[in-house]
């Protein structure tokens, strides 16, 4: 077509298999007008193209006829009232994705917005959640709100932190400039997940790569970077990562990876269980045996003025200790043990949530991503209980404590063990859940006084 109007480019196009709306939006991109420029379009249907014009639209008509997407021919795309600048560097923003900001706003209007909120998008591509979330924070959109606001003078009105983080520098690059083109704010960071992140944060949104590997829609898909769409066999490898990656315990976020058991809730039990026994102490030397991620020790040196200690057999585990400790500016220091071999002094708490599951329970087939070795402990799942139970004393001030995790159904034993073992004050704690998870006893070097079970 070497000639042609408006209205004749248009046809041609649209019979050539092009929907009509994507045929106006082409036609407007090669004239350089708006999209917002189509009723132009129709005033002006009988006006002659020229040459250039008719030569980038053709261009684009056949991108468009091999399956590039409009957004990647306009340069652009739409999404929740943003125009975002997109390109074969980041992912196309669906009108899905809006659900999750939608969803993200409504956590953050229910935070205390005076506490300045922190956003973390992962993997964020364009930037366009973390810039979506930006946007309505700056404008302060909440109707329930508004007459608070409309009051609420300009230096006091919320305002929110908002990080952005991916892997690819290509794609930050694109959300550095959509965040500036919008006169937005982002802080971002190339990461893998979470291996750079440092902090707390009230929201952490992400819509990661989910698509199996071997899903036949991936066809359709070519355009758009494989890396940013694709999530292992069956779509799930990034969203296991970053549930497992971060978990939060006794109201810190630890980092945890494979290299290491993941802290849950009954830990939290334990590590009340140490600041209680302590609380009349001035400065307490306290030891965690087999600290993991660190989540017993940080969490006891974050909650008052102790001297802490922690150990684990794994060089691994203690790199991810260490790496907690330094991000939430705790001061903990780390030793390779196993259990007391490489341990001196005296403590006034000795805390240990040790490996405690049976070589053949059958629970252990949900915890297939964790490490065997700090899960099993000998056939009744006992063994280093026992090991910690009869060295501890060692170890232990006058009127010091030794406190134990363990499992649902071993209070009795454990019980039993610190009692035979010469511990005074012997008790269990329960967990949230009403389980007895906890155990310890007093050691004060004097014939032991029978305590009982204490479930306070």
């Amino acid at each position: 077509m070497t000639e042609a109007t408006c209205q004749q480019a248009l046809e041609a196009a649209i019979n050539s298999g092009i929907e009509r709306l994507d045929a106006q939006l082409l036609l407007l991109h090669s004239m350089g007008k708006s999209a917002t420029d189509r009723a132009w379009l129709v005033a002006h249907d009988g006006d002659a193209l020229d040459a250039a014009t008719l030569h980038r639209f053709a261009d684009f008509r056949r991108r468009h006829m091999l399956g590039e997407p409009l957004a990647y021919i306009l340069g652009y795309k739409d999404f929740y009232s943003m125009r975002l600048r997109v390109d074969v560097r980041v992912l196309i923003p669906r009108a899905d994705t809006e659900v999750l900001v939608d969803w993200a706003l409504h956590v953050l209007r229910a935070t205390d917005l005076a506490s300045h909120p922190h956003v973390l998008d992962l993997g964020t591509g364009s930037g366009a959640i973390a810039l979506a979330i930006a946007s309505v924070m700056r404008a302060e959109i909440s109707v329930d709100r508004a007459v608070d606001l409309v009051q609420t003078p300009q230096s006091e009105k919320r305002v929110a932190t908002i990080s952005a983080i991916d892997a690819s520098n290509d794609a930050l690059v694109v959300a550095t400039k959509n965040a500036q083109a919008l006169g937005l704010a982002l802080e971002s960071l190339q990461n893998n997940w979470f291996s750079k992140v440092k902090g707390r944060f009230n929201a952490i949104p992400s819509d990661p790569p989910y698509i199996p590997q071997s899903d036949p829609h991936l066809a359709a898909l070519s355009h758009e970077p494989v890396k940013a769409l694709t999530g292992g066999s069956d779509g799930l490898e990034n969203t296991r990562k970053i549930i497992v990656s971060h978990k939060e315990s006794s109201g810190l976020t630890f980092a945890v990876d494979v290299r290491l058991s993941v802290p849950g809730p009954d830990t939290e039990t334990l590590v009340q269980r140490a600041l209680d026994s302590v609380s009349s102490t001035g400065e307490p030397e306290i030891i965690d045996l087999g600290t993991g991620s660190g989540a017993g020790g940080i969490s006891v040196a974050h909650s008052l003025k102790a001297h802490v200690t922690a150990t684990d057999f794994s060089d691994a585990a203690l790199a991810v200790a260490s790496q907690n400790a330094e991000q939430l500016d705790v001061d903990v220091q780390f030793i390779q043990s196993n259990w007391f071999d490489n341990v001196s002094g005296h403590y006034h708490v000795i805390v240990s949530n040790p490996p405690y599951i049976a070589s053949d329970d059958t629970h252990l087939s949900a915890l297939a991503h964790e490490p065997l070795n700090a899960l099993i402990a000998g056939p009744d799942g006992l063994d280093d209980i026992r090991r910690i139970v009869q060295q501890a004393p060692k170890y232990l001030q006058p009127g010091g404590w030794l406190l134990l995790e363990h499992g649902y159904d071993q209070a009795s034993a454990v019980f039993e063990l610190l009692t035979q073992r010469g511990f005074n004050q012997v008790q269990s704690r329960r967990d949230l859940t009403g389980i007895t998870r906890c155990s310890g006893g007093q050691w004060d070097n004097q014939e032991p006084i029978f305590k009982g079970y204490d479930h306070g």
